[in-house]
Order: C-alpha cells, then sequence, then structure tokens
C-alpha cells in the first residue's frame, strides 16, 4: 500500500471505521482488520466486488452506481422472472440484507424471505421483506414461494439448488467468487472442479423434474463465475 493516503480514501475509511464501531458483534476481529486494510489500499473498482465491503459500502450509499451489483442482479433477476409479484427467498442475504432491501421495495403483490445466521438483529422484518436468521441448509421448506436466488451465497449454493430441484421452483443464483468453502473441499480439489460437478448434476435434475433448462450468463466486470437459472 502506497504510504499517500488520498482525501477520498481516508473520508470513506472514516465512514466505514464508523459503522463498524456501530455493529462491532456483526464481525470478528480478524474481518474488521481486513475491512479497515482493504479501504486503505484504494483497490477500487475491486473493492466494491468484494462481499463484506459492498455490503457495508451500500449500507452507507457509497457504492458507485456502475459498480452496484445488487441492481445488475436484480436486473438479470427480472428479465427472466416476475420480481413484482413472486414470492421470492433469497439465501445467504448477508449481515445487511441490501438485495433482499431493493427488491422488496419494487414488489407489488410478492415477498422476499432472507436466509443467512448474521443477519443484523437491528434489522426488522416487514410486510414485504421477512427475515430468518439462520443457515438455510436447505431443509427449510420453500412450498410457499415462486422463485428462490441467492447473490454468491458460497456454502448456500448447493442447499439453494437441492431445495430449488426439491419443490421445482424457478431458480438463480450468482456463483461465488471463492468457490464453496468449508468441508466441500474434503471432496474436491478446487472450486473449478465443484463447479464442473454441480453444474452436471444440476442440469440433469433439472431435466428429471422438467424444470426447463440451465442457463448460464457470466458478467466479466464483476466476477468470472456466472449467473445460473432454469428457463422453462
Amino acid at each position: 500500500m502506497s504510504d499517500y493516503i488520498d482525501k477520498q480514501t481516508l473520508r470513506y475509511y472514516s465512514i466505514i471505521s464508523n459503522i463498524i464501531k456501530q455493529k462491532k458483534e456483526l464481525f470478528s476481529e480478524f474481518e474488521i482488520d481486513m475491512i479497515k486494510d482493504m479501504v486503505l489500499s484504494g483497490d477500487y473498482p475491486d473493492i466494491y466486488h468484494q462481499d463484506v465491503l459492498r455490503e457495508l459500502f451500500d449500507e452507507v450509499g457509497l457504492l458507485p452506481d456502475e459498480e452496484n451489483m445488487y441492481e445488475t442482479f436484480i436486473q438479470e433477476i427480472n428479465n427472466q422472472f416476475d420480481i413484482k409479484n413472486n414470492h421470492i427467498v433469497e439465501v445467504g442475504g448477508g449481515r445487511f440484507p441490501r438485495l433482499a432491501k431493493r427488491i422488496s421495495l419494487k414488489q407489488n403483490l410478492g415477498t422476499i424471505t432472507v436466509y443467512d445466521p448474521r443477519l443484523d438483529l437491528e434489522e426488522k422484518s416487514n410486510e414485504k421483506m421477512i427475515l430468518k436468521r439462520e443457515e438455510f441448509t436447505g431443509k427449510q421448506s420453500i412450498e410457499n414461494c415462486n422463485l428462490i436466488i441467492g447473490l454468491m451465497p458460497c456454502q448456500g449454493i448447493n442447499p439453494l439448488l437441492d431445495a430449488a430441484v426439491a419443490y421445482n421452483k424457478d431458480f438463480m443464483v450468482w456463483f461465488c467468487e471463492g468457490g464453496p468453502h468449508g468441508d466441500y473441499y474434503d471432496y474436491f480439489e478446487d472450486d473449478y472442479e465443484w463447479f464442473d460437478s454441480t453444474m452436471e448434476h444440476l442440469e440433469y435434475q433439472v431435466k428429471k423434474k422438467n424444470m426447463g433448462t440451465v442457463k448460464m450468463k457470466t458478467l466479466s466486470k464483476f466476477s468470472d463465475y456466472p449467473i445460473v437459472y432454469n428457463e422453462r
């Protein structure tokens, strides 16, 4: 990192440090140090594409429109499915449910239920956005939803896809830039092997359940990992 830090970076550092101080219980000491180091690095726009930094910058209104993965993902969802009137489940909504909030503001008859064990306790459910402070394991019923989604939910990807197939629900998931993490690497050499295996299994299950075909779209500006969805 350069010894010179510009005024904008210092301003961002002050704002982000302040919200971390207010919400310290949401972060580990390692995460706090990492976040501060990344903000001070001034490595933009890549900073905006990191999940925890993306949440924080959007929470305080500093996420630039041209780097806004939330609105980009919403546009992709809306190109294939009806956001306004569908009941949606989001897996891995983050500490601050920024995607769910944005979707809920666009809904008419629909609702969005968001799962994440680290959801900010000060966030409250409302008639459009229902918060579930728990890990989505795939065992929860999604019978009453029409669509299940995830924006880079990492280890939540496989439970999300399993639930979509089990309940014959439409799905769209932006695969995680860091792979599945955790115990999955006991079975796969790396995230590329995991991805290929996941896609092969998904395509077979979608065809078997008459859910249409599996489609992929890559937005390389944000990530080399694709957005994956079914098209009936």
